[in-house]
């Protein structure tokens, strides 16, 4: 434990680490990897069972000792084959929860049944996450020199998300911190739709009396379209996940980034506070900052989910006239700048300017085959009649 390599909600030291090229936070979420046991096969003999239970008199297969062969039943693996069924079977799992209809009040009614997007899914996941604890390991000296004074790597406590969120994205999946069934305290919302270029979506949560579920959290996923491998931004549709309380503002990603800039990088945004008062009311948007690419509706798809106390009503309604729904760009350098929306102005001196240069380059392919190329027919009738 004292480096951070042990625990289930521990960073494994050779789990690989975010950002991407761009800056988006990647992982998206973690799942134990590291010293994971499971039922192991005997590989030795063409029997089709497990290993031989009695070797090391049933030992715990993490600190066993002995030579004997085979090893016990059970076997310990660490790697991205720990992690990724574990994450595989907590998304089978939540696709259940919707499918059977569990989502509507807590309980299976399949006539309440859905089939959820690819983005309702990982929004789900990742809404259940909670943040990793224990150290962080961090490469602190890049050089060949390293000594005690001067260690290549070493580990701090992983209680800051903006300084750790490369390292675990989101957070650890915990499917009981968002599934909700009867009984619980709290209650997951969620809502599918598709946004038209300029156009909001909202919805209001209404607080009723406090329950042990205490704070909120709304998450923000779309599909987006694939970005160009050579583009230094692969976002294609930029979405904006924006919280109203009264006079104020919260930002999808804001926690994660440290500013009150909005996030332009990422297809995942969320955020977390306390909850409310009873019959306080909050508006959540959905705010296509730019689309450059359509779907059928002429827009892009999302999922939102919001898990809150149970006593909390979530609806769609009309966006209101809010004063402070502005954009919040940043200067470049102050946590991030889109510098990609441009104006009706700017669009239209673009495209005159493509055409009074594509005109121009034809003007010039054209002079230049006149000059080479073209031969007058009435010359070659007179030049025959001559021959």
């Amino acid at each position: 434990v004292d480096n951070g390599e042990i625990g289930e909600y521990y960073m494994a030291d050779f789990s690989s680490r975010g950002p991407t090229a761009d800056n988006r936070i990647k992982p998206d979420l973690v799942a134990p990897g590291k010293s994971v046991v499971s039922a192991g096969a005997a590989t030795d003999d063409e029997s089709k069972t497990c290993r031989d239970q009695t070797s090391f008199g049933n030992q715990d297969p993490r600190t066993a000792t002995g030579d004997a062969s085979p090893f016990p039943g059970l076997v310990d693996m660490s790697g991205t084959s720990m992690a990724t069924p574990l994450t595989a079977g907590a998304a089978a799992l939540v696709r259940q929860y919707y499918r059977e209809g569990f989502a509507k009040a807590g309980v299976k009614d399949t006539s309440a049944g859905v089939v959820p997007s690819a983005a309702l899914m990982k929004a789900t996941l990742i809404a259940s996450t909670i943040p990793v604890q224990g150290k962080v390991e961090i490469e602190t000296n890049t050089g060949s020199g390293c000594s005690s004074n001067e260690p290549c790597k070493e580990y701090k406590d992983a209680n800051s998300k903006t300084d750790f969120v490369f390292h675990y994205g989101f957070g650890h999946i915990q499917l009981a911190n968002a599934l909700s069934f009867q009984g619980d305290s709290h209650k997951l919302h969620f809502a599918e739709g598709s946004v038209a270029e300029k156009t909001m979506t909202c919805y209001n949560i209404t607080f009723g009396e406090s329950t042990s579920r205490g704070d909120v959290r709304v998450v923000l996923v779309w599909t987006d379209p694939f970005g160009q491998p050579s583009s230094s931004k692969m976002l294609v549709n930029d979405l904006d996940l924006r919280l109203h309380d009264g006079d104020t503002t919260v930002l999808g990603n804001a926690e994660n980034k440290g500013s009150n800039c909005r996030d332009y990088l990422n297809n995942v945004e969320s955020l977390k506070r306390n909850a409310a008062g009873i019959n306080s009311t909050w508006t959540i948007a959905v705010d296509p900052a730019l689309l450059n690419v359509f779907n059928a509706n002429g827009g892009q798809d999302y999922a939102l989910v919001v898990v809150a106390p149970n006593t909390t009503e979530f609806s769609a309604v009309e966006c209101p006239a809010i004063k402070n729904f502005q954009s919040y760009e940043c200067e470049a350098g102050s946590g991030g700048s889109s510098d990609d929306q441009l104006s009706d102005e700017e669009i239209a001196a673009i495209v005159i300017c493509s055409v009074i240069g594509f005109t121009a380059i034809a003007g010039v392919a054209f002079g230049v085959w006149w000059l080479c190329c073209y031969k007058d027919p009435t010359k070659e009738q007179k030049q025959q009649r001559q021959q």
